[in-house]
């Protein structure tokens, strides 16, 4: 557990001057959220000279499906390595399916789809 850094702050999205927690859908919710960590990203790639990588945990679960859409166009088009976790691998779609290596993880197996 990592008890200091920046994944422990708290911030306030608004939107339109609200608080989006207050009015925002689930999927809003995670949109504004993952738009401030995917928004670093060249930041970080400039600093550094190289792509950091990416863990999307579960992120699919709560877009719907075109925020869904969005958010693969935007991994296929990363310069770097991205992983993406999902309970329901159909959520990512055939053509991110066909373009990543896929593991499955059963009862602490681990094996290549």
């Amino acid at each position: 557990t990592t008890t200091v850094g920046p994944h422990r702050d708290d911030f306030l999205i608004e939107v339109g001057g609200r608080d989006a927690r207050h009015f925002g859908s689930m999927g809003q919710q995670r949109t504004a959220a993952l738009s401030l960590k995917l928004g670093v990203i060249p930041l970080i790639r400039d600093r550094l000279s190289e792509s950091p990588l990416v863990l999307l945990d579960d992120v699919l679960s709560e877009l719907d499906e075109n925020r869904r859409a969005a958010l693969l166009v935007w991994v296929k088009s990363i310069a770097g390595q991205v992983i993406l976790t999902c309970n329901e691998p159909e959520q990512a779609g055939p053509a991110a399916r066909e373009a990543s290596a896929v593991w499955h993880v059963l009862q602490g197996t681990v094996t290549r789809a």
